[in-house]
C-alpha cells in the first residue's frame, strides 16, 4: 500500500510539473510573464523553459523544506492542495453535466444521475 501510495503521489506531482509549466507557457505567450518562458521545444513541442523554471522551484522548495525540516508540512499542504484539486474538478464535471444535461457523453457511470436540475 505504501508502494503504491508513493507511486500516485509521484504521477499525480508530475502531472501537476508538467501542467504547471504549460500555465506558465499560456501566460507569457499573452505577455502576462516576460515572452522567453514561451519558447517551444521545436521537435517536441513541450515549453522547455518554463519546465526548467518549474524545475528550480520545485528544487528550492525542496532544499528549503529540508534545510529547515518543513519536510513534513510541505508533504501536509502538497497532500492537501491535490486533494482540494480533485474535489474541485469533480464539482465542476458535477455543474457541467447538470448545465449542459443534452450534450453528448462518451463516458457514462452505472448509478449516476440521471435527474436533470438545476441545483448547481
Amino acid at each position: 500500500m505504501i508502494i503504491m501510495g508513493l507511486l500516485a503521489s509521484t504521477t499525480s506531482l508530475n502531472a501537476g510539473i508538467m501542467t504547471s509549466s504549460r500555465f506558465i507557457y499560456a501566460m507569457a505567450r499573452d505577455w502576462s510573464l516576460p515572452r522567453f518562458l514561451a519558447k517551444l521545444h521545436p521537435k517536441y513541442a513541450t515549453p522547455w523553459v518554463a519546465m526548467l523554471v518549474i524545475l528550480a522551484y520545485c528544487v528550492a522548495v525542496t532544499i528549503y523544506g529540508f534545510m529547515t525540516n518543513f519536510v513534513l508540512s510541505l508533504i501536509l499542504i502538497i497532500a492537501a492542495t491535490e486533494c482540494l484539486i480533485y474535489v474541485v474538478m469533480a464539482l465542476c464535471v458535477i455543474r457541467l453535466r447538470y448545465k449542459e444535461p443534452d450534450k453528448e457523453r462518451s463516458f457514462k457511470l452505472k448509478g449516476g444521475s440521471r435527474y436533470r436540475s438545476s441545483l448547481l
